[in-house]
């Protein structure tokens, strides 16, 4: 798969896909690491993980939002938290091969979601 056909995957998977579709990032948790694998996660991870960290840190915003209304609509609660799934789900392939700089670098900023 070339660089431009997983940003494609990536980014059609992340706008037009339900939540709860198979992971956009199959490539990089079920292939060998090869230098090619590793140039199509850096091409991927130049262009998707700073996005990727915003819709994360906006959608935990939303939740908390949410919660702390006091009045929770269910279904909107549920859609914000399959997002956050989805994030997560993200998150994990593109840091499967190895951890990314991007990520080390905003660890903080990821982990601070699940205290």
């Amino acid at each position: 798969m070339t660089r431009s056909a997983n940003l494609r995957l990536l980014t059609s998977k992340t706008t037009s896909q339900p939540i709860g579709a198979p992971s956009p990032t199959i490539p990089f948790r079920y292939q060998f690491k090869t230098n090619e694998l590793l140039l199509d996660l850096k091409y991927c991870l130049d262009n998707f993980a700073k996005p990727l960290l915003e819709v994360f840190k906006r959608t935990a915003e939303f939740v908390d939002q949410a919660v702390g209304s006091g009045t929770v609509d269910v279904s909107v609660l549920k859609s914000y938290i399959k997002s956050q799934r989805f994030c997560c789900r993200i998150f994990y392939s593109l840091n499967f091969m190895e951890l990314p700089e991007f990520f080390e670098d905003h660890m903080d900023e990821w982990m601070i979601e699940f205290k």
